[in-house]
């Protein structure tokens, strides 16, 4: 039997392999850090609602690794509180939403000290919502793209702006997406 060496796995893994284990000869560096910003909810409201907030401040903290021009990054993140009042059910919802995400991101140099850089991933967001009949939670799991720009300081502190976009497709959080502005910090402790 004739494997094609072009179409193998095998032979895939085995040219990538010596890459790999360049890319990762450098030490990763290790990073913590905090973030704040806005988010806003598109279909967060049912159509017939009276009014809806779907604004909201949030805040997290953030854990990830550099390893050359890659990066591993997660983020633990309260989305924040968001209100509706529907007049014809005589009802005020309230939801409450926190997210974990994972991602990789690559970061491309642009100028001296500046990196750009452009993630993909997934994100989970908990949602607590509170209702006239009582209070429900669920998880949800969606796509999540990213795109920003970091500042690197010094050696163990860099500052960074984020664009994030989630869509979820759920009905429990009526079918939708999320975009979100980020300013933060990271510190590199080693």
């Amino acid at each position: 039997m004739r494997i094609d060496k072009f179409k193998s796995p095998l032979f895939a893994f085995l040219c990538l392999l010596p890459l790999s284990a360049n890319a990762f000869s450098d030490a990763g560096s290790l990073y913590v850090g905090v973030v704040g910003g806005g988010t806003v909810g598109h279909n967060i409201c049912n159509d017939n609602n009276l009014n809806c907030d779907n604004v909201s401040s949030s805040a997290g903290i953030v854990l990830g690794v550099d390893v050359n021009n890659w990066s591993v990054h997660s983020t633990l993140s309260w989305l924040g509180k968001f209100d509706a009042a529907y007049p014809e059910q005589n009802s005020q919802v309230t939801a409450e939403l926190w997210s974990g995400t994972l991602e990789a991101k690559y970061q491309y140099p642009v100028f001296i000290d500046y990196t750009a850089y452009f993630g993909a991933g997934i994100a989970s967001v908990y949602t607590d919502k509170s209702t006239a009949g009582g209070t429900t939670s669920n998880w949800s799991y969606a796509p999540l793209v990213s795109v920003g720009l970091e500042y690197e300081y010094d050696y163990n502190l860099s500052y960074f702006a984020e664009y994030r976009y989630m869509d979820f497709d759920d009905e429990e959080l009526g079918k939708s997406n999320f975009n979100q502005l980020y300013i933060g910090v990271k510190y590199y402790p080693w």
